[in-house]
């Protein structure tokens, strides 16, 4: 279970972001003084990809994600986010590894029992999960999907407005692919 007092409401993703938007808002939660814009930063750090500001960081970085990903490694991007989370020698990452695991819980389509086996997780543990779905005429979306200090099930999306959606109508295999964060 999540305090969703903790939950960033006021950052916005830029284009093509989301992936690292979601990772970022993780981070936030479980390290209230990481900043969301440091993660970006931090990335382009970790792969020697130059920027001129926090802005810059976050589509440069998103950008690569996408790119390296797709073209290079053909990874998922929650691979990469996985990757990074362990591998990555910057402050933020070194902190965030202190502060909770990554896990990456699928990269399928989840059955009806991995569905169920998640929400128990999010229920009992001071967990939360980035969950990637399809989202008709846009592509790809990676959302922030938790359960709070009532029981209610809730989507955080750095996309749109109202940040939070309660009890959103989620189908099992809509969830193309879902990363477990969990703290240490």
């Amino acid at each position: 279970m999540i305090d969703t007092n903790l939950i960033n409401q006021t950052f916005s993703q830029q284009s093509g972001s989301c992936v690292l938007s979601s990772y970022a808002v993780v981070a936030n939660y479980f390290r209230n003084q990481t900043s969301i814009l440091d993660v970006f930063d931090e990335y382009c750090e970790f792969f020697k990809i130059p920027f001129l500001s926090h802005l810059d960081s976050e589509r440069a970085s998103g950008n690569h994600l996408n790119r390296i990903c797709q073209d290079i490694l053909e990874w998922r991007g929650y691979q990469m986010v996985h990757y990074v989370h362990n591998h990555a020698n910057q402050r933020l990452y070194i902190s965030n590894r202190g502060a909770f695991s990554s896990l990456i819980y699928s990269l399928a389509p989840l059955t009806i029992d991995q569905f169920n086996r998640l929400i128990d997780n999010l229920r009992t543990n001071d967990s939360i999960a980035n969950i990637l779905t399809a989202v008709p005429n846009v592509g790809y979306h990676s959302q922030t999907l938790g359960v709070d200090q009532n029981g209610r099930i809730l989507i955080h999306d750095t996309g749109s407005e109202p940040r939070i959606t309660y009890n959103p109508n989620l189908i099992h295999n809509n969830i193309l692919e879902c990363i477990l964060y969990t703290r240490i």
